[in-house]
């Protein structure tokens, strides 16, 4: 991988196919090939479809573009699924017309906007849980309470829509187990209540959220599968379906952004670098808190520095401290566990490219 770090134009994405690889099939191993979709939002790129087509995964969409891209692929529609509560009428249109008959909904004009135009589709109503213990919190825009989906669940029926079940996400990067034992709790008793009023229920979508490794070590897929299960058996027993649309979890550590020095500077004392890849054209979700592991191809003794991006916007600021050796103009800076939501976030703001993809 060194020989790649130092000869590739700057700034570019490298995706190591057998991390990918090795990700899929310990979801798979945990799940089952038929319950994992890959939410494609978290890293698009087309060579890295195609190899996850190529295994048999299968795929999570939210809008037309995404649709297109799995069109073009020639992927199954029964391969796809949109787990998205919001959804524009003319995807829903094109993903009924492609052969996908799952939406998860937590509205009623949802409900009457699949009704409408995905005819006799499966509805799954997102529930809002505790996101406690995820870095990005997710339970604000979406979800509703159990009342609330008893009543969509109602609406679908009368609609003619077939009521697949619910659905959850417990938050991006999410480190604590008992988060999806809570979630699964809740699920249980909207489940029986559902029952109780005769609605015919499948299956559970757990969604996304599982951590990857950062600075700091997370808990193994294995350990939060296993809380899942057990979750699973002691409150919705007859459970027939589990599905789980794993992103960040699938690709994240599979990606090493490779950087070039371009700058650097003592300012008030401090040691300043400058690399071509920032906030802005490629760590978008540093503004959210998330922080890359940052190496150098380059030994030494290490010194304290602040890493910035190339552009001229202060908020481009990639690490307040960082121990780095004496790197010098042309060097190589390499961010870790850049696989997931880098190159789909960034723009080219102030002219800077948005970094390729390249596929080892």
């Amino acid at each position: 991988m060194n020989s790649i770090y130092s000869t590739v134009t700057t700034p570019c994405l490298i995706m190591e196919q057998e991390k990918i690889l090795e990700m899929l099939s310990v979801f798979v191993k945990h799940f089952g090939r038929e319950s994992v979709f890959y939410a494609i939002k978290a890293n698009s790129d087309i060579a890295l479809l195609r190899l996850l087509n190529d295994n048999m995964a299968n795929f999570e969409v939210s809008s037309c573009a995404e649709l297109n891209v799995l069109h073009n692929m020639r992927v199954d529609g029964q391969r796809i699924i949109s787990a998205s509560p919001i959804k524009t009428k003319e995807f829903v249109k094109s993903a009924f017309e492609a052969g996908l008959n799952y939406f998860v909904v937590d509205s009623v004009d949802e409900v009457r906007k699949i009704a409408t135009y995905a005819p006799r589709s499966s509805v799954v109503i997102r529930l809002t849980v505790s996101n406690k213990g995820s870095e990005w919190p997710l339970e604000r825009k979406f979800g509703v309470d159990t009342r609330q989906a008893i009543e969509l669940l109602e609406e679908a029926q009368r609609l003619e829509l077939a009521t697949w079940g619910f659905s959850f996400h417990v938050g991006s990067q999410c480190n604590r187990p008992d988060t999806w034992k809570d979630a699964i709790r809740k699920v249980g008793l909207a489940w029986r209540i559902a029952e109780k009023k005769g609605i015919r229920l499948q299956g559970i979508n757990i969604g996304g959220g599982f951590p990857i490794r950062y600075i700091h070590a997370v808990t193994a897929i294995s350990e939060i599968a296993k809380i899942i299960f057990a979750s699973i058996r002691e409150e919705i027993p007859k459970v027939k379906t589990i599905l789980v649309e794993p992103g960040r979890a699938l690709v994240g550590e599979a990606g090493t952004i490779v950087a070039t020095v371009i700058g650097k500077s003592i300012r008030n004392k401090e040691r300043w670098l400058y690399v071509d890849a920032g906030v802005f054209n490629a760590l978008t979700e540093i503004l959210g808190g998330i922080h890359y592991p940052i190496e150098a191809q380059k030994q030494g003794k290490q010194f304290k520095w602040k890493v910035a991006g190339p552009t001229c916007d202060s908020m481009d600021i990639v690490s307040e401290q960082e121990w780095l050796p004496d790197l010098n103009i042309d060097d190589r800076v390499l961010f870790k566990s850049a696989g997931a939501y880098t190159t789909v976030y960034a723009s080219t703001f102030n002219g800077y490219p948005i970094p390729p993809t390249i596929l080892v």
